[in-house]
């Protein structure tokens, strides 16, 4: 199914994921990852989902 549907890929950047109305999977990446470059580190694997 990830080949049928991958058409290109690049590099994001936080601000852009944030900004695009594409689909990115888990669908609050833009959050988990502003999240993650702050320093804020989980204490525990995260569930993540669609």
């Amino acid at each position: 199914m990830e080949r049928e549907s991958l058409l290109e890929h690049r590099w994001w950047s936080v601000a852009e994921i944030a900004a695009s109305s594409d689909v990115f999977i888990p669908r609050d990446l833009a959050r988990l990852l502003s999240l993650l470059v702050a320093g804020e580190l989980p204490g525990e694997p995260l569930t993540v989902g669609e």
